[in-house]
């Protein structure tokens, strides 16, 4: 992976969502929700960072190391995270 990767994160479901080639997806997810029919962070909620790829057919599986555990104080420190397992894998 070179220094130039792009990563275009979309708001989906109250988190992130990037997707990258070869059908893996980063994302970064928050620990609560906010009550509410709308997905949300709640105030002051950490966030989870994760790299999964999809199969193709039926199975989606973690790409990269884990660091789903290592809660991240902002949803900005989750991507630079999450974007770190992706360029190390």
């Amino acid at each position: 992976m070179t220094a130039k990767t792009k990563f275009n994160w979309q708001p989906y479901e109250g988190g992130f969502r990037c997707e990258m080639p070869n059908e893996v997806t980063l994302v970064v997810t928050p620990d609560k929700y906010a009550k509410g029919f709308t997905p949300k962070p709640a105030r002051g909620t950490m966030w989870n960072a994760q790299a999964s790829q999809w199969d193709g057919k039926s199975t989606i599986s973690r790409y990269g190391r884990d660091e789903y555990g290592n809660l991240q104080p902002s949803a900005k420190a989750a991507m630079r995270l999450a974007e770190s397992i992706y360029t190390e894998a």
